[in-house]
């Protein structure tokens, strides 16, 4: 399954839209959004984290980098 899973995370990871770097907290949001919809799938989050060589946050961190401190966030389109 962990194969399913390095599948799921390479789709979801090409998909995001802002390839910007994000926070700590940002990194644990979205590590949860995509732990939900993997679940969604079949995919249990020891497949994840297995596939993500650990936790899931510090790899979301380690593909799109950590925002610093003075991170700015885009602005929202109305």
């Amino acid at each position: 399954m962990t194969s399913e899973a390095s599948e799921f995370l390479r789709v979801w990871a090409l998909g995001r839209e802002s390839k910007m770097p994000l926070t700590r907290d940002e990194a644990h949001m979205l590590a949860g959004d995509w732990e939900a919809d993997a679940s969604d799938n079949g995919i249990s989050p020891d497949d994840l984290d297995a596939a993500a060589g650990g936790d899931l946050p510090a790899y979301l961190l380690r593909i799109f980098g950590e925002a610093g401190p003075d991170h700015e966030f885009p602005p929202v389109s109305a």
